[in-house]
């Protein structure tokens, strides 16, 4: 058996330093969603100041969805949800597989009503501005909304419900540019954003 590789050194002699990043721990399948591009958001129950980019550590543990989850939304959405779970191939877990950047964290309400306001067909420019006002207590810009106009809007033009298969809140973290590893780097998770220090040559 060929010895692990070993870490580059630096003039001094001693290992070179890991750049350290922020990581994020997430059940499978939506460790595999995010840094593949179908998972346009992370929902979770708090929030952080942080912008930029962060790494998927996927758990060892699954997320399926109750039935009282799927019970409201339309058949082809559940057979969608579903169809992550029937995937074939193993999913990778306990190890960080890959990054996306995160763009803005917004309340699951500012979804909720652009998402009511595309399926009635309102045009953007008359919805907008006013929800910028009347949210503006709540850190609310045009610059905002219209990000999330213009990344729910693919879902959200397909029908009532398709939006609200991936958009659960409370808070919503909205993310792009996914970016998968070449190889998986196997860690233990932690709670919250947690920091890393990434080995050299990494990516």
């Amino acid at each position: 058996m060929s010895p692990p590789p070993s870490r580059p050194h630096s003039r001094s002699g001693s290992p070179a330093p890991g750049r350290v990043v922020r990581v994020l721990s997430v059940h499978q399948p939506w460790a595999d969603g995010l840094c593949l591009g179908w998972k346009p958001v992370e929902n979770r129950t708090w929030e952080t100041p942080y912008r930029g980019r962060i790494y998927i550590h996927a758990t060892r543990l699954e997320s399926r969805p109750r039935p009282e989850q799927l019970a409201p939304r339309p058949p082809e959405v559940i057979s969608e949800i579903l169809g992550h779970w029937s995937r074939p191939g193993p999913r990778q877990t306990g190890a960080i597989l890959g990054s996306v950047e995160l763009v803005d964290i917004v309340p699951l309400g500012w979804v909720r009503e652009i998402d009511r306001q595309i399926q009635a067909g309102t045009p953007t420019h008359l919805f907008l501005p006013p929800l910028a006002q009347r949210w503006v207590h709540a850190g609310a810009t045009f610059e905002r909304l219209a990000r999330v106009e213009q990344q729910i809007r693919p879902l959200s033009e397909r029908g009532p419900g398709h939006v609200f298969s991936l958009y659960l809140g409370p808070e919503c973290w909205l993310v792009d540019q996914p970016r998968l590893l070449p190889r998986p780097i196997f860690t233990k998770g932690k709670l919250n954003l947690w920091r890393f220090e990434l080995p050299p040559h990494a990516e």
